[in-house]
Formats: structure tokens, C-alpha cells, sequence
């Protein structure tokens, strides 16, 4: 039988407290909302999935409204299962994540004995307006449930210890706040609910360190069960360490649940609809991409309008940074990428599973689930092939890879990566592959290992399909010639070389690129432009996108430009018009000697 009390007009279920949080919420805190004053904390829509999972939203498996969603269980479903709740959060802003993460630290350590919550800001100020937050909490509740209070610094708040005379029964529970990079936060410390919110913000420079010395103060194995740990931001930009948290959470790398939550879940984002009012094609799209109503989408439109005021010329990408509406917004709007928004966003709707995946051994090729080589499409008769190549060491960090295009169309039908084969032993492998696609034309990168690579592949590849490349930009003696070179030297002309042409293609409407793959696309997104260079973000990878462009120009300089039948003229005029897409004159009867391999440093 439960237990009720009357506290004024209120009738509260004391029984009903200790296991449903959004009723703790709405009967025992308070907050102060965005017009001032007191009020009772009733989570919002967004507050509710994160409790009731996937339950709160009606048919979430088939529904077409909820197809950018990502949701689990839910922390209810966990908590009555005795499970530990770790999720990773990406979410848009203003959307109450920060209050409904202190709201639940604080019921947790109010309904369990013995246990201790931190939730960690991004800057000084953040942290002592939530730890503000707490002191409401505690000072609102109703005599009849405040603990004995045995401490409260401004940035923790102990509840009575057993044995001392202020509460002969007391919680023996804490709740403290802490800024990113503060020395000792939790050195020592046991944490049972870990808040770690606006991670893709923090400005410490360990940023790595920090984390895993929170992550290890956190019970894991057979005590884990029942804790709390929750990251939680808005995007930065794309390859940042949140970016590449995210992602390993959704290849299960990770022991945490990745959730997206986009802002038209937030039901309260409405303005009302005019009939005046006037959407641009995109918002047009919008609307029915997300099956969103009249209300909603004249909210965004008003709330676009006031960023671009606020940011001339980049509204558009910020509204898609701070209010997403899929997890590749989130990013793609956040970033520095050297690839346009817009052909990043064509490329995902591009995106196939492969038919195939394979592991490759010396005798053949064999289906494997988690195989390295993934194919797309078969290779067909007639067709042209182009592969291009980067090496690793194969020591276990950067990874040897395989970028497969076909001609006509620079469509992607095939895909290798691996960080355990030595440069030699990757040569058989292109081997492998290259006669499978009607012996390619191979293009590998032979800078530092792949010198190795491309002198294995000159001995056993029986077509002897090597690429062959010339130094562009020299003058000859009968004016604009090529000087042939062993490899591909790389400067910042040579790379930007690379990146214009690949940027032409996905422009050009006439010839266009076609990628596959979802990991050649993941890394495209964190592939950024930085102090006038090319590469990969931080905790990132490009070793796909290198052998891509590698593939791509091959295929231009060896079999496009003849099959298209493009003369000088028209070469000239490219490059007039494509700015860092620059090719020069060619001469079909040259004769110079001509040398094999790729070289990029």
C-alpha cells in the first residue's frame, strides 16, 4: 500500500518517489523558469524520451517521424533492470539536457544511501549557475523530505553522515560541481552518477587525461550496476574529441549508448503561422523531411532569421550546428571540412551497404562479417578500374587502404582498410584486387612505406598497370612541359591539386563522384582545412580520403581525359574557371621518360 501525504493542496506518493523521476520532479523541485519567479519542474518533451526511451515515442521502429531520431531504453527501463546507464548525448541547444542531468543527480543521491554525484561544467561561470540549481533544489523541498544538511561549500553539498548528531540516519550522499580541468576533482573519489555536460566545449588541454581520470572514478564490472554516467553536448566541430567519442559509440567501440535528439522533438519550439509568411526552398524541404507542422517550422524560419542577424552569412550553418535535425547536420554545420556542406549532405544520400565484405587471403576471397574488403559492385566486363592507395606501417595505428573507382561515373565499387599488414605483404593484397577489377590501374602513394608497396607491385602485378605520374607546373624548353619523377612529392600546390580536383567533381553536375562508403564519408567530414593545410582533425583518420583522391586523380589523368575526349582548350578553361584546379597543357606525342608510384608527405 503506498504512503500519502498532504503537504498544503499537494498530495504526494511517498512510495512513488523513489522510482518514478519525472513524478519526484514535478512534486518535490523547483526551478526558476526563463520569466523569472518559481515553478514546478515539469520535464519537457525532450526530458520525457530521455526517461521513457523509445516508449515515448509512438511507434518508433516503422514511424518515418522518428527515422533521425536515436533513442535507447531509456533511464528508466535501465534503472529497473539494475543496469548501469552510460550514454554519450548529442543534442541540440536550449533543450533542458543540463537541468534534467542535475535534476537526476540530485533525486539519485536523495533516494539512495551512500552515494555520490559530480556533474563537470565547461567554465567557471556554468558551474556555479548549476551548482545554483542544486541549492534550489535543496531549498525547496518540503521540510518533510530535506535531509540534514552536514555541509554546502558553494560547489558540494554533503548530506548527514551516520553517527553524527545533526541526522542519526543520514544519506551519507554528496553532490558536487567541478570545472573541466579543475586538478583533483575526483582523485581519490568514488563517483556513482557522472555528468559530463558540454564536453565538445571543455578547454582543457589534456582534454583525453581528464576524461579517463573521471571515467576511472566511476565504478565499472559487477559494481557498476545502477550508476549513472552521461556525456552530453551540442556539437563543436566535426573531428573533435566528442566527434570521434560519438562515433565509436556508434560502432560499438564503446560501452555507451549514442542518442541524437533533434530539435523538432522539443514540441515547445512553435510560433504561430501566418499566412504571409514565406519559406525558402530548403525550410520547404525541411518541413517534409521531418514531418514537421505550420508551428514549427515558422519557429525555425523566425529563429534562422535572428542567427543570420546575429552571424551575417553563416545563419544557415549555425541554425544546422545548434538546432540539428539529423546527426550529420549536427557536424557538417559545425565544422571547418574542405569538402562543401553541400556535396557532404549528397554524398549520404549516396551511402550503400556493401554487397560483400570480405578478408582477402593469398588463396582467394572469402565472406567475413568484419572483413576489411568491402564491395560494392562486382567488377564488369569492359569497364575501366582505377585503385588508389595509401600505406601503413602495419603496426596497428595509421591503416593500409584501397579506394576502387570505375569509368565512366568515379563511382566507388570497392573499399580495403587494415592497420595490420606491412607494407609488402599490402602490395599482394593490391595485387589481389587489381586483377579481380580487370587489372586495375593501380595508383599508391609512395612516400616513407609505400616506396616498398609500389617496388613489390613492379615485380607481381601481371599487367604492370602502374600509375604513372608527372610534376605538373614546369616550363620546358618549347614551353609548358612535364618533368617526370619517381612518385609524387607534396607540397601545399601538390595537395591543393588534389583536394580542387576532388572538389570539381563534386560540383560539376556534367561528371559528379559517387561514394559508398560510409567510412570513406565519415572521414570527408572531419577532413578540415587548417592554417592553409590539408588533413585529418585531431583524433581522426584520412587515410580513406587519401586513397580516394589518389584514385580519383589517376583516373583523370590516365583514362577520363582521353575517354571524354577532352582537347587543350577545354583543359585551359577548367582551369580558368576552378580556382586550385589547375592542369597543364598536354602534349600527346611527349616521349619523356616516364616513372611509376604516387608520392604524398
Amino acid at each position: 500500500m503506498s504512503r500519502i501525504v498532504k503537504i498544503g493542496d499537494q498530495t504526494i506518493d511517498i512510495d512513488r518517489i523513489f522510482h518514478d523521476f519525472p513524478y519526484y520532479c514535478a512534486s518535490l523541485l523547483k526551478i526558476i523558469p526563463k520569466d523569472g519567479g518559481l515553478e514546478a519542474m515539469e520535464i519537457n518533451s525532450m526530458q520525457k524520451i530521455l526517461w521513457y526511451g523509445r516508449e515515448a515515442l509512438p511507434n518508433y521502429e516503422t514511424d518515418p517521424r522518428w527515422r533521425h531520431v536515436r533513442i535507447g531504453d531509456g533511464w528508466k527501463k535501465k534503472l529497473e533492470r539494475k543496469e548501469p546507464i552510460r550514454e554519450i548525448v548529442l543534442k541540440y541547444r536550449q533543450a533542458g539536457m543540463s537541468t534534467v542531468c542535475m535534476a537526476l543527480a540530485f533525486w539519485y543521491i536523495h533516494t539512495h544511501v551512500g552515494r555520490r554525484a559530480m556533474i563537470i561544467a565547461h567554465r567557471e561561470d556554468t558551474t556555479r549557475e548549476l551548482f545554483r540549481k542544486i541549492e534550489i533544489f535543496f531549498d525547496e523541498l518540503p521540510q518533510l523530505f530535506k535531509p540534514q544538511l552536514q555541509s554546502n561549500n558553494k560547489k558540494e553539498m554533503i548530506f548527514g553522515t551516520k553517527g553524527q548528531k545533526t541526522d542519526e540516519s543520514g544519506l551519507m550522499s554528496a553532490v558536487a560541481t567541478a570545472t573541466a580541468g579543475d586538478k583533483g576533482s575526483a582523485h581519490g573519489q568514488t563517483i556513482h552518477c557522472l555528468i559530463a555536460s558540454e564536453l565538445s566545449r571543455w578547454q582543457t588541454t589534456n582534454l583525453e587525461q581528464v576524461l579517463a581520470g573521471l571515467s576511472n572514478a566511476v565504478p565499472s564490472g559487477m559494481d557498476a550496476a545502477g550508476t549513472i554516467y552521461i556525456i552530453e553536448t551540442v556539437a563543436n566541430y566535426a573531428g573533435d574529441y566528442f566527434h570521434y567519442r560519438y562515433d565509436q559509440a556508434i560502432a560499438k567501440k564503446s560501452r555507451f549508448d549514442p542518442i541524437f535528439l533533434p530539435w523538432y522533438l522539443h514540441t515547445e519550439y512553435r510560433e504561430p503561422w501566418s499566412k504571409h509568411l514565406e519559406l525558402s526552398k530548403d525550410l520547404l524541404e525541411m518541413q517534409k523531411e521531418f514531418y514537421l507542422d505550420d508551428n514549427q517550422i515558422a519557429w525555425y524560419h523566425w529563429k534562422m532569421l535572428e542567427t543570420e542577424n546575429d552571424h551575417p552569412g553563416r545563419g544557415d550553418k549555425m541554425m544546422r550546428a545548434l538546432y540539428p535535425g539529423t546527426e550529420d547536420e549536427a557536424f557538417i554545420g559545425s565544422g571547418f571540412t574542405v569538402f562543401p556542406d553541400g556535396a557532404l549532405a549528397a554524398i549520404q544520400k549516396q551511402i550503400k551497404r556493401p554487397m560483400q565484405t570480405m578478408r582477402i587471403e593469398s588463396s582467394g576471397f572469402y565472406p567475413a562479417d568484419e572483413g576489411s574488403f568491402r564491395i560494392y559492385k562486382k567488377p564488369e566486363r569492359d569497364r575501366k578500374y582505377v585503385i588508389g592507395a595509401d600505406v601503413g606501417l602495419g603496426v596497428g595505428e595509421s591503416d593500409s587502404t584501397m579506394s576502387v573507382l570505375v569509368f565512366p561515373g568515379y563511382e566507388q565499387v570497392a573499399e580495403f582498410a587494415t592497420n595490420t599488414l606491412d607494407p609488402k605483404e599490402f602490395a599482394h593484397k593490391i595485387k589481389q584486387v587489381g586483377c579481380y577489377y580487370n587489372d586495375a590501374l593501380v595508383a599508391v602513394e609512395i612516400n616513407n612505406a609505400g616506396v616498398l608497396t609500389n617496388a613489390e607491385l613492379d615485380e607481381i602485378y601481371p599487367s604492370g598497370n602502374l600509375y604513372e605520374w608527372e610534376v605538373f607546373n614546369r616550363r620546358a624548353a618549347q614551353g609548358v612541359g612535364r618533368v617526370k619523377k619517381l612518385g609524387w612529392q607534396t607540397s601545399y600546390e601538390t595537395k591543393e591539386l588534389l583536394v580542387g580536383h576532388a572538389r570539381s567533381l563534386l560540383r560539376h553536375d556534367g561528371i559528379g563522384a559517387i561514394v559508398r562508403s560510409t567510412q570513406l564519408l565519415s572521414q570527408l567530414r572531419t577532413f578540415i582545412e587548417q592554417e592553409g593545410h590539408y588533413g585529418h582533425a585531431a583524433n581522426c583518420r584520412d587515410d580513406l580520403v587519401m586513397a580516394w583522391l589518389i584514385a580519383l586523380m589517376a583516373m583523370w589523368r590516365k583514362i577520363a581525359r582521353y575517354e571524354l575526349n577532352f582537347t587543350e582548350a577545354p583543359l585551359k578553361k577548367v582551369a580558368r574557371e576552378k580556382p586550385g584546379f589547375y592542369y597543364d597543357d598536354w602534349n600527346p606525342g611527349d616521349t619523356k621518360e616516364k616513372e611509376r608510384g604516387w608520392m604524398t608527405h
